[in-house]
């Protein structure tokens, strides 16, 4: 007859507990068997997996941007090369700056399945969420428009900062990894677009000849 015995644990969430750390799990089992002593022992190992996602951003147009202008930002989330699990309550965040108003509706998202998209815009402030984005995958793609209502400053540089974090297990999980910063929860990272107003220029025109007697 055959015992199967099956045992589970977690992964601590600390320092240690890193991208590609072994883990292993030794096993005894001894007895006697009409007085004959048995020792059996077994070991299993394996790897720590953890995603690791990236974000890059761009705006368009990238100069020359004045009162009245729109510009058009997009954000592409993807997985690193070296990343090798499924990320969770993906939450990818940014605060439009003052100098632009955010245009109503013009947030889209597209998500790889099974992941499912939450959105939200509060002014100027955007908060989209993606339950998971498993690996390998295509990007998750990001678009929307601000446009420059109030006047800007010209020779500035105008700079739009995106967020994104993310845990290493569905729900909210008290083991989990996550992006808040602190020890070993290193899941997010960032990135910035900018454009820039043109300068002022002054043409100074001459118009009439004067002649001067002394």
């Amino acid at each position: 007859s055959n015992v199967t015995v099956l045992l589970s644990g977690t992964i601590s969430n600390e320092v240690v507990a890193q991208q590609g750390a072994i883990f292993t799990n030794s096993l005894l089992l001894a007895n006697y068997v009409d007085g004959q002593y048995y020792r059996y022992t077994d070991t299993v190992g394996a790897a720590v997996k953890e995603p690791i996602l990236e974000i890059s951003k761009a705006a368009a147009p990238e100069s020359d941007v004045r009162a009245g202008s729109t510009v058009t930002f997009t954000l592409l989330i993807t997985h690193a090369a070296a990343s090798d699990a499924t990320a969770y309550n993906v939450a990818i965040t940014d605060a439009v700056p003052p100098s632009l108003a955010f245009t109503p509706g013009s947030l889209a998202v597209t998500a790889p399945a099974p992941g499912a998209v939450t959105t939200s815009a509060v002014g100027n402030n955007l908060a989209i969420t993606v339950s998971e984005y498993p690996t390998p995958s295509e990007p998750i793609y990001i678009t929307f428009t601000a446009s420059a209502d109030v006047p800007l400053e010209p020779s500035s540089r105008y700079t739009n900062t995106t967020y994104v974090r993310y845990t290493s297990q569905p729900g909210d999980n008290p083991h989990d990894r996550d992006g808040s910063g602190s020890g070993p929860n290193d899941y997010w990272s960032s990135s910035s677009a900018a454009f820039d107003t043109p300068a002022v220029t002054i043409d100074k025109t001459l118009l009439k000849d004067l002649d001067y007697t002394i």
